[in-house]
């Protein structure tokens, strides 16, 4: 077998590991220790080199004889960058749109030589997606609030009373802290009903007004009222913070 492409070279000398090569692919498309981009200029192809990165012995260097080495490939649209042990040793940009190419196969290569032994592991490979940029958040400058600017448990309590027809559940109370005095509040077909004292509201009889809601229903007309009373707190300081 045989493949052509773009190669990440490593061999047993001292001159073209890290390098990009072009196997059957336009030859040497980026040298060790440089960063090169890949033109088309009047129908001929050129490589030009737009910087040195570091120094090819120096490279070399960091490169350990019969022993394991950390090869990383980046891969990334037409951009290639080839890594060992953590040094960048080639960075390739392919603007040839002529002869690049944006899909192929991953092999590894034997070169053509004398009898050799060449041993890989912990072979990975991702693939890299869009990357997401994060957003900040814009929040509203929010009013200063104390507890003593929130009504009492027992005023949001008489706040439900009042909206719905002089009784405050059992379950709302319960929701707030308070004593559960009243009882068989939520019921399934509210009628007018004489319910015992409340706490607050001493030996005064209580009636439940006809409504039509049922079940469930009922039970949520007081835990709105209460989130209404509470939001109307909060406007309210708002409005004493802006004058």
């Amino acid at each position: 077998w045989r493949i052509g492409g773009y190669q990440a070279d490593f061999e047993a000398g001292n001159t073209y590991s890290g390098i990009v090569y072009g196997e059957a692919f336009r030859g040497i498309l980026c040298n060790r220790g440089l960063k090169t981009e890949l033109v088309r200029a009047g129908g001929k192809f050129q490589v030009k080199t737009i910087k040195r990165l570091g120094d090819s012995k120096a490279i070399q260097a960091k490169i350990k004889k019969e022993d394991w080495n950390d090869y990383h490939i980046t891969a990334k649209g037409f951009h290639l960058v080839h890594r060992i042990n953590g040094v960048v040793t080639a960075d390739c940009t392919d603007n040839d749109a002529k002869q690049r190419r944006a899909t192929g196969l991953l092999a590894l290569q034997l070169h053509a030589g004398p009898p050799m032994t060449v041993q890989f592991r912990k072979i990975r490979v991702k693939r890299l997606g869009k990357k997401v940029s994060a957003r900040r958040l814009s929040l509203p400058d929010l009013p200063q609030i104390s507890f003593s600017d929130l009504p009492t448990p027992n005023a949001v309590a008489d706040r439900v009373a009042e909206e719905t027809g002089g009784v405050a559940t059992e379950a709302v109370r319960a929701f707030l802290g308070l004593p559960g005095d009243v009882r068989d509040a939520v019921v399934s077909t509210p009628e007018k009903r004489t319910l015992p004292p409340t706490t607050e509201g001493g030996k005064l009889i209580r009636k439940v007004r006809s409504t039509r809601a049922r079940g469930l229903r009922f039970l949520a007309t007081p835990l709105r009222s209460a989130i209404v009373a509470a939001e109307e707190a909060v406007e309210t300081v708002k409005k004493k913070g802006s004058r």
